[in-house]
């Protein structure tokens, strides 16, 4: 799917701290995903979003839920755009702000979180990856546990 204009630089950070991330490695990553942040911003670069993703899903992780929740926020615009709406990156980027949503301190964990939106998110992507991959695990993760703060 790449051109001769395309940036690995973006791209081939991004896989770096998908792989840091799987490792749970969460610092490198996270420092893998800034690197290529302002790099995938100024090029226009199709893997913004997901860069976008990457480092909000760790800083959520981390309880660093407002800067989290901005950044997840703008993800899901971004990845809409770029990607669709039905696209599994986009679904990736909606679950991701569910998950920061529930981890914030705005209120009860889960809060106004749709529920059903994020199942749908989760099988989005295990359509596309099937079950045992690293997106489709981190998601199964993410809706326990947005589940379980809605206890």
């Amino acid at each position: 799917h790449r051109d001769e204009d395309f940036d690995d630089l973006a791209f081939t950070l991004n896989n770096l701290a998908l792989v840091r991330m799987a490792q749970a490695d969460y610092g490198e990553a996270a420092e893998l995903w800034r690197e290529a942040l302002p790099i995938a911003e100024a090029s226009g670069h199709m893997m913004y979003g997901p860069i976008l993703i990457g480092l909000a899903d760790v800083q959520c992780q981390e309880l660093r839920t407002a800067s989290g929740i901005e950044m997840s926020k703008q993800a899901v615009t971004v990845s809409n755009k770029t990607f669709g709406v039905d696209n599994w990156r986009s679904q990736r980027a909606l679950l991701t702000r569910a998950y920061c949503r529930s981890r914030g301190n705005e209120g009860p964990a889960g809060e106004d979180i749709d529920t059903e939106a994020a199942r749908a998110a989760l099988a989005e992507i295990v359509e596309r990856w099937g079950e045992t991959n690293f997106f489709s695990q981190r998601a199964s993760t993410q809706l326990g546990e947005i589940l379980q703060g809605q206890e």
